[in-house]
């Protein structure tokens, strides 16, 4: 048991990059619903404002852990990884 490698709990920069990228499009999926104010009134006008809010929250906020995690190097096989098979591939 003492022989088992030590695994990284970071996410591996694929999954960071689709993270922004997920981010980016929750974006551009709420600019694409702005023109909502025209199409429609009262209790649909209302349930799209607030998709339209959680879409932006979201994505601002999965976006800046991702970018601030891929530019400090938070992944496997980045900066911070500390992990012994991180190690072993450096060398």
């Amino acid at each position: 048991m003492q022989n088992e490698q030590v695994t990284s709990k970071l996410p591996s920069k694929m999954s960071v990059i689709v993270r922004i990228m997920v981010s980016a499009y929750l974006l551009y999926t709420v600019l694409s619903l702005g023109d909502v104010w025209n199409r429609y009134s009262n209790g649909e006008l209302i349930l799209y404002l607030v998709i339209m809010i959680f879409f932006v929250v979201i994505a601002l906020f999965m976006g800046s852990i991702s970018i601030r995690d891929l530019i400090k190097g938070k992944y496997c096989g980045g900066a911070m990884d500390r992990s012994e098979a991180s190690e072993e591939n450096r060398e």
